[in-house]
């Protein structure tokens, strides 16, 4: 016997039959639904998109002083800026996680506040200048905190910011001065044995003066080694040189925005816009954009995607 197949007037009077079930579960679930949007507390989302810039000069002329990929350096920057003592002390001036704080241990509400902190890398094609070959790299990352309160979710998160970019201009200048005094020492030692191979070229002049006829294509032939050996060093001082130069510049520059990044923070309304942190950081960051979203419960809308991302 072949099965009675079903046509949709057949569906339409199951669902007929039972219309009251289905509407009272219905109702149930946006009843639950609008209580659960209308009655949890909303949350306010501040981000800010920080670039990641390449040094303006050529590497043949300086070698990048901060080496390895972006993604490294954004993870050591990350733990340095996301310490305890760093939170504590933001906690503590905006006097955040308040009821929180009343009943639970420090170290809770901190692991709470790196749960409200979200980074998120953002990566795009680029071409190494080194190889030539195309490459995913990070290009910038995305710094967000989550607060119920807008005004505090923009003023955290500016402060965050400030942490990066100031925690980027000490490894950059603790690193320039690194090679700074790297290239002086190799110039020394550069200087030292230009001298030595001066004294042994004039010794060898001096010594073999009125020397057999046959010895004198093989003196030239020595005197000419030594020369091009002196030239390649001078050459090689005259790059170290260069280089030390450039460093010593660069190392001024940072200072300087170091100081103003100091004066940014003493007066925050002085240096930033309403919407968010200082515009650029020439040594290596630059915000692009920022500021706070009203967000609904996290059953109703976006909970963990963002705008895409320090890296």
């Amino acid at each position: 016997m072949e099965p009675e197949e079903k046509s949709l007037n057949d569906y339409l009077q199951v669902l007929g039959r039972r219309r009251r079930p289905l509407i009272a579960v219905t109702a149930l679930i946006l009843m639950v639904a609008a209580g659960l949007a209308f009655g949890l507390p909303p949350v306010y989302r501040s981000k800010a998109i920080i670039l990641i810039e390449q040094q303006d000069i050529p590497t043949e002329l300086v070698r990048s002083t901060v080496t390895g990929y972006a993604e490294s350096r954004l993870q050591i920057i990350s733990q340095r800026v996301m310490t305890s003592a760093n939170l504590g002390e933001i906690i503590k001036k905006y006097d955040l996680y308040r009821k929180q704080r009343e009943k639970d241990p420090l170290e809770v509400v901190l692991e709470g506040m790196r749960k409200d902190i979200q980074i998120e890398n953002i990566s795009a094609d680029v071409v190494d200048p080194r190889s030539g070959q195309p490459r995913q790299a990070t290009i910038a990352f995305t710094l967000t905190y989550e607060n119920e309160t807008p005004a505090l979710a923009q003023k955290v998160a500016n402060e965050l910011v400030s942490l990066f970019l100031n925690e980027n201009l000490k490894t950059r200048t603790e690193m320039a001065a690194q090679a700074s005094t790297f290239f002086s020492e190799e110039a020394e030692k550069l200087k030292t044995r230009v001298a030595d191979l001066e004294t042994q070229l004039a010794a060898f002049k001096e010594k073999n003066v009125g020397k057999l006829p046959e010895m004198i294509n093989i003196n030239l032939e020595l005197m000419d080694r030594t020369e091009r050996d002196l030239m390649e060093i001078e050459r090689q001082i005259s790059s170290l040189e260069e280089r030390r130069i450039y460093l010593e510049s660069e190392i001024a520059k940072i200072k300087r925005h170091q100081a103003l990044l100091r004066d940014r923070r003493t007066h925050p309304r002085a240096g930033r816009s309403p919407e968010g942190p200082a515009d650029r950081d020439d040594a290596g960051f630059r915000p692009l954009c920022r500021g706070p979203s009203r967000r609904r419960a996290p059953e109703e809308g976006d909970r963990g995607t963002e705008e895409g991302n320090r890296g």
